[in-house]
């Protein structure tokens, strides 16, 4: 009789107001301490709610009372859903889930480490992130329909924490830990990463990525929130991009880069250089094949849509979102000046033919002053044979002495007949 009554005493003391209004039914309904054991044997079942808002029934490992206690009080202070807290032993639980009979929404219990139980086997049944203090885990798993539990599971640490399944272990963190890497640094960028719910990131990358040098959590918070960009960069020096379309006008562009971190390509894949080298590129390509700049001018979405055509991410370690002109301005007429610079070209060599032509002239004007010397040189021979031929001719009397001197008299007329010529030529008087 005193231990029923215990036992009756230790189940209405529980601090749930479900099982208490459920008791006292049970106590009303029926007489006597047979049909009180036989309430408290029973798996619970479903209460009418005590407000408009239904309570969260959550049952729950009797070990587990301390933790829940406080986890469940800071949801129901934050949501303000309520939660009725059903602490029982684990082996009951384990019955009821086994027999399918357990009337509740959320169930928690601990598991020996590699040992499957009811509760362990449920098909949506996960670890939590926090272990008891005995190493045992603690699995968590929705068994009914109330529009919470999702979230309550959530709450507590389940679906959403760091877990075994994913290769986090003891060992695992240790061995990264000894092989250099940042072990909390690691732990910061996947629990980050799995807040997004937009990155798939496992352990095995996030170490592999910290042990390659770069920063893990750098680039979950990009693919989180993209990164700008801007090319040219501001440590180039340079203030715009210059291209020059077909028609000679020159187009001085600032472009905007907008980035995603790629996980996956990050160990290997270019870096923010590449892009930079490779927009420009495409920038300086899209412009210089418009037939004039004020087509760009008119459409300076043109630029971007050709850029991204490209596939310019290509093994790279960053998705390119979009491609933003930012600002385009119009620089000086190229094509005029390189046409000026080509006539000073043409001029330059034409005068140098020129002086070529006139050099080879000046060569040959020489070249006939020499040849009029060298027939000088000649008649001066010929007329030194002169005296010679006469002396030969008066010797054989082919010429006799009355002939020379009318050939002198002769030579004499012509001298005479010349200089006259000559001074009346020049202006002056025969003497």
């Amino acid at each position: 009789m005193t231990s029923r009554l215990e036992r009756c005493v230790v189940w209405c003391c529980l601090p749930c107001a479900q099982i208490v209004l459920f008791l006292l039914t049970a106590f009303v309904a029926q007489s006597g301490e047979s049909g009180l054991l036989k309430a408290a044997e029973d798996p619970p079942s479903a209460a009418p709610a005590a407000s408009a808002q239904v309570a969260c029934q959550v049952l729950a490992d009797e070990a587990l009372a301390g933790p829940l206690r406080t986890i469940t009080a800071e949801y129901t202070r934050r949501t303000g859903t309520p939660i009725a807290l059903r602490l029982l032993p684990a082996d009951q639980l384990n019955r009821w889930i086994e027999a399918k009979q357990a009337a509740g929404d959320v169930v928690l219990c601990l598991a020996p480490r590699d040992e499957k139980t009811p509760v362990s086997s449920l098909p949506e049944a996960k670890t939590v992130a926090w272990k008891h203090p005995s190493g045992e885990p603690v699995w968590g798993a929705v068994i009914g329909g109330h529009a919470a539990a999702p979230d309550v599971v959530r709450f507590v640490g389940g679906p959403t924490g760091l877990t075994e399944e994913m290769g986090i272990t003891s060992r695992a963190l240790e061995a990264h830990y000894l092989a250099g890497g940042n072990v909390p640094l690691v732990i910061r960028a996947l629990i980050a990463a799995q807040k997004a719910k937009i990155i798939q990131l496992s352990f095995r990358e996030a170490t592999a990525i910290d042990l390659a040098g770069r920063n893990v959590l750098e680039a979950v918070q990009t693919s989180v929130y993209p990164k700008v960009i801007d090319c040219p960069p501001k440590s180039s020096g340079r203030t715009s991009l210059d291209a020059m379309a077909k028609n000679g006008i020159q187009l001085k562009v600032r472009a905007r880069v907008t980035v995603r971190a790629n996980l996956q390509q990050l160990i290997g894949g270019a870096t923010e250089e590449t892009i930079i080298a490779r927009v420009g590129e495409g920038i300086v390509s899209a412009i210089g094949s418009a037939e004039t700049h004020a087509h760009v001018l008119e459409n300076p979405d043109m630029i971007s849509k050709t850029v991204l055509a490209r596939k310019l991410d290509s093994q790279t370690a960053f998705k390119i979102v979009s491609i933003d002109i930012a600002d385009i301005d119009v620089g000086e007429n190229i094509g005029a000046r390189l046409q000026a610079d080509q006539a000073e070209a043409d001029t330059r060599v034409a005068r140098a033919q020129a002086e070529g032509r006139r050099a080879a002239a000046v060569a040959r004007e020489q070249e006939m002053l020499a040849a009029i010397e060298e027939s000088r040189a000649k008649v001066v021979d010929a007329e030194a044979e002169v005296p010679r031929a006469m002396s030969e001719a008066f010797r054989s009397a082919k010429l006799s002495v009355l002939d020379y001197f009318k050939l002198r008299n002769v030579q004499a007329d012509t001298e005479m007949r010349k200089s006259i010529a000559t001074s009346a030529t020049a202006g002056g008087r025969p003497s």
